[in-house]
């Protein structure tokens, strides 16, 4: 743990880039009918927000990491991709064909 001393508005930009993972998370679901997808949104929005939650906002280099990989998660189109692992962690479910596991986004 680093007690550096930093601007806390990097904190918030990670706490707000987790809102917006959340925000895209939330939105699907509204979209969505299949109780599955549902149950999977629903724990990838918890996920996010006890992820986040758990990083020391007084250690600037696992926040600015968080942030990071947030970022990635909210602009990159391979979102369903990059989320596999942390729903694999989240539903414990794989799909049968490909051994893959289910996470949607």
């Amino acid at each position: 743990m680093s007690t550096e001393t930093y601007d806390p508005m990097i904190y918030d930009t990670m706490r707000e880039t987790a809102n917006r993972l959340v925000g895209k998370y939330s939105s699907r679901l509204k979209q969505s009918s299949d109780m599955n997808q549902r149950e999977a949104l629903l724990k990838n929005i918890s996920g996010v927000r006890r992820w986040v939650s758990g990083i020391d906002a007084n250690d600037k280099q696992s926040v600015l990491d968080t942030t990071n990989q947030l970022c990635q998660l909210c602009d990159d189109q391979s979102v369903l991709l990059q989320v596999e692992e942390l729903a694999m962690r989240l539903t414990g479910k794989r799909d049968d064909k490909s051994n893959r596991q289910v996470a949607y986004v």
